[in-house]
């Protein structure tokens, strides 16, 4: 019997991550922030990621994103557990600090994508989304709006699988008012390789000076929780049994 002697490349990328190795050829991680005709993508590891000694972790701050009536931005943390997870694939965001430096309404974007999730497993899996926010908007209403994506294609922003949209709306005049939200979509298919990607969306449509003094998000793939598969399997059980017994009443009739 031959004796199987390397490592499981998941084990040894784990292991890079805890001695502050990033691999630089699976840095898929990658944050996006577009305000108008201005756009700017970091990836993990990059010269623009203030947490670049660290694997699967993004921060990232810019005091005009977009000019000096842009945006004043601050993510804290953006996370993926592409290189350590096992049974739940997650990408999130820790927190987002935001200003809308203009006296008019924008809208700033902010995506978090990763590929090669090939896991949990098996299929069909569950996509679970929750966001929160914390905003001030003084001079008339704004709206954050998150959304989540898994894409069986394995494409960086990818959207082929959607969940429905978290939508968080502030009333003009709204002074450090936090809302929240989940929502969930099963059946979820991985592709032919059984790989697939993640994205998390935000999309910040800010009236004048607001501000968003907090928000955090999850994008989550799962496999359906034991009882719900306990609960469908005595469903069987049930339909097999009361035909069962009608078969028996027949015979005897």
């Amino acid at each position: 019997m031959r004796l199987r002697t390397s490592l499981p490349w998941r084990t040894i990328l784990a292991g890079m991550v805890l001695l502050g190795i990033v691999p630089s050829a699976d840095a898929a991680f990658k944050l996006r922030l577009t305000a108008g005709s201005t756009s700017v993508t970091i990836t993990d590891g990059d010269s623009n990621d203030l947490d670049k000694t660290k694997a699967g972790s993004i921060r990232y701050s810019n005091s005009t994103f977009g000019g000096n009536e842009g945006f004043d931005i601050a993510v804290t943390v953006g996370t993926s557990n592409r290189l350590t997870g096992t049974t739940i694939a997650r990408i999130s965001l820790g927190s987002l600090e935001l200003a809308n430096l203009s006296s008019s309404a924008q809208t700033l974007t902010l995506e978090l994508t990763d590929t090669d999730f090939d896991f949990p497993t098996p299929p069909p899996l569950i996509v679970f989304s929750s966001a929160s926010s914390t905003v001030t908007t003084p001079n008339g209403p704004s709206t954050v709006t998150f959304q989540s994506f898994a894409d069986a294609g394995n494409a960086e922003f990818g959207t082929s699988f959607d969940v429905d949209p978290i939508v968080m709306k502030y009333a003009a005049s709204e002074y450090s008012v936090s809302k929240s939200g989940n929502q969930s979509r099963g059946q979820f298919f991985p592709g032919d390789d059984a790989i697939y990607s993640l994205t998390s969306r935000f999309t910040l449509d800010l009236a004048g000076l607001a501000n968003v003094n907090s928000t955090g998000s999850k994008t989550e793939v799962a496999t359906p929780e034991p009882p719900t598969l306990t609960m469908a399997g005595t469903g069987m059980l049930l339909l097999g049994g009361g035909y069962w017994r009608r078969r028996r009443l027949k015979s005897r009739v």
